[in-house]
């Protein structure tokens, strides 16, 4: 069921299986209903107090309530996507370095069982159809480890 919602994000949904049974990841279109928050790994990290997986993931799942995926292999170095309900009219201000993703973008969306490394990865797996994190709640997450690793001296 939870595939097959993923999936459906896609026109072609044989070929999103197809992927993730190869490649342990498909590339899905976000689009209105499904969106992401790009969070770095450096402000996760702060908001949580520590970069040690099974802690963050608990941390998240207690704080985010929703869907998280992971990716150590980024440009940008670990970075996490909160899957989130994204609307024509939604109102984020959270920054260039966290941005909100919806239409006209891809994520590379992990299979659901897939929960470690290599490559990307469940931090918190979805639990049923429209699970999704809450803005407000992705937001106050950020603000945390903004405030946190401005605490730290340098």
């Amino acid at each position: 069921m939870i595939r097959a919602w993923l999936a459906g994000a896609h026109g072609k949904t044989g070929q999103v299986r197809l992927e993730w049974s190869m490649q342990r990841l498909a590339v899905l279109p976000l689009r209105i209903g499904l969106g992401a928050v790009r969070m770095p790994g450096g402000i996760v990290h702060a908001a949580v107090g520590t970069d040690e997986p099974r802690a963050v993931a608990a941390a998240v799942r207690d704080q985010l309530c929703g869907p998280v995926i992971q990716d150590v292999r980024t440009a940008l170095g670990p970075t996490y996507w909160a899957l989130v309900s994204y609307r024509a009219d939604a109102r984020w201000d959270g920054g260039t370095d966290t941005p909100l993703l919806g239409p006209g973008t891809y994520l590379g969306v992990p299979d659901v069982g897939v929960t470690e490394p290599p490559g990307a990865y469940w931090v918190v797996q979805p639990y049923g159809r429209d699970d999704l994190c809450e803005l407000p709640d992705v937001a106050d997450l950020i603000r945390r480890g903004r405030d946190a690793a401005a605490e730290v001296p340098a």
